[in-house]
């Protein structure tokens, strides 16, 4: 992101027109923490989460990988958000589509949740109440071979489950590929 920003010559300290503050501001925007919704989970709703994949730098099928065992697959939805606009503009700017940068950004992604699917909706919920945008993304399910070639199922030398992209971004104007 920095490069992009230097190539464009961009002033950190300027407006742009995508964002209602100065661009370092909007870049600088800090990390969600959730322990506190992560533990209040635990204690509402015990035995519902089962894994947490902190999607940091590898995207979200590199992260989410690591932590789904060998042997299962999800499908992650895009159409079930919309990246940040700040994601948008820095791809754009540098010449690359969405799904040339989801391999390393997070994509407005900071953390997933595999949970107890009965629970799903309650722990949206609970999420939501503690002010948290949340949502679901996919199911795990058995993986069955059908899972195509860009899969990924390792990631730093984990050997995991196989996890794919799929479908075009709720915002029709951040294609996939």
């Amino acid at each position: 992101m920095r490069k992009i920003v230097a190539d464009q010559g961009w002033d950190l300290q300027a407006t742009r027109p995508e964002f209602s503050r100065e661009l370092g501001l909007e870049l600088l925007e800090p990390t969600m923490l959730y322990t506190s919704a992560i533990l209040e989970l635990m204690a509402t709703h015990p035995g519902s989460l089962h894994m947490l994949s902190h999607v940091t730098g590898g995207g979200i099928a590199q992260n989410l990988s690591r932590v789904i065992p060998r042997g299962f697959a999800i499908d992650v939805d895009r159409s079930t958000w919309s990246p940040p606009a700040v994601m948008q503009v820095l791809a754009d700017a540098g010449g690359f589509t969405p799904g040339q940068v989801e391999d390393t950004w997070n994509m407005g992604i900071g953390m997933v949740a595999v949970v107890d699917p009965p629970q799903a909706s309650a722990v949206v919920a609970s999420l939501h109440k503690s002010g948290h945008r949340a949502w679901q993304v996919g199911v795990v399910r058995d993986d069955d071979g059908d899972m195509s070639q860009d899969a990924i199922r390792s990631a730093k030398g984990v050997e995991g489950g196989a996890i794919r992209l799929v479908g075009d971004y709720a915002d029709s104007s951040s294609a996939s590929s």
